[in-house]
């Protein structure tokens, strides 16, 4: 039986008091070293929000994550007769309490089950779910995905042609595994800026679906149906009405771009 890997998180490492959590691992993917981790949180200052209150002693979450975004740098510890790979910018998305942890599990368990096929494509590279209780108690529980350093969507405004493109394909392949996100689009109708919170782009430039704490397995239309046809068949409509309200809002968003509907296409600020 392979050993237990551990995770060592460091906060706060040019301070003079740096913080170090070590974590055990529950779920991983591909390691390029049986070895235990250092993971090196950059952020010097407040990290971006999950969402939720402030973080009290007997926090208390609901059925998602709640929690802290943190970009870090990990590393190996060296292993006797081995090249350690270089180190890697990644996501730690940090919780707290029993309830965001089951809520980790669940999305850890997407990236290693219907979305293994995807990862680095169209959904994070996933390094593995990290857990532990403290010596106060207090149970803690990490993801370490893939860094996607465009992931400030606020500096974006309404998006492009070749975005709204990115964006269809991207959801077309998440439904073609069967997976329904569930928190893509905030309206029926229009587009908003808080949309591309869950689209973001990678190191490369391509774009990742992030956040499935609140996916889940369905089947809507054939992932081989041909929808982008300008000819439209009785077929066609068939399968549009067989599609579901996710994909179909991807599918809408890139046809008005492309028929030159996009300036008018109403845009949603927050």
């Amino acid at each position: 039986m392979p050993r237990d890997i551990c995770a060592d998180i460091v906060f706060g490492r040019k301070s003079s008091n740096p913080v170090m959590y070590r974590l055990t691992c529950e779920e991983r993917h591909e390691w390029k070293h049986d070895s235990d981790l250092i993971v090196e949180i950059l952020d010097e200052h407040p990290p971006r929000r999950l969402g939720g209150d402030k973080w009290a002693d007997d926090q208390g979450v609901g059925d998602i994550n709640r929690g802290q975004l943190y970009h870090a740098v990990m590393t190996y510890y060296p292993v006797p007769g081995l090249e350690p790979p270089d180190p890697v910018d990644v996501a730690v998305k940090w919780v707290r309490g029993k309830r965001a942890i089951v809520s980790l599990r669940r999305e850890a368990e997407m990236y290693e089950g219907p979305l293994i096929p995807l990862q680095g494509q169209v959904v994070p590279i996933f390094g593995g779910l990290f857990t532990t209780t403290t010596r106060d108690g207090f149970d803690i529980g990490c993801l370490i995905l893939e860094w996607c350093p465009g992931n400030d969507h606020t500096t974006f405004g309404k998006p492009t042609e070749d975005e709204l493109r990115l964006r269809e394909n991207a959801v077309r392949q998440l439904h073609a595994v069967g997976v329904h996100h569930g928190q893509l689009f905030e309206r029926d109708e229009g587009l908003c800026l808080s949309d591309g919170r869950h689209f973001l782009r990678a190191a490369d430039g391509t774009l990742r679906i992030v956040d499935f704490q609140r996916a889940f397995m369905h089947r809507c239309v054939d992932k081989d149906t041909d929808l982008d046809s300008t000819n439209e068949t009785d077929d066609d409509s068939a399968d549009l009405e067989r599609i579901c309200d996710e994909l179909l809002r991807a599918i809408e968003h890139y046809h008005r771009a492309l028929e030159g509907e996009l300036r008018t296409t109403p845009w949603n600020t927050f």
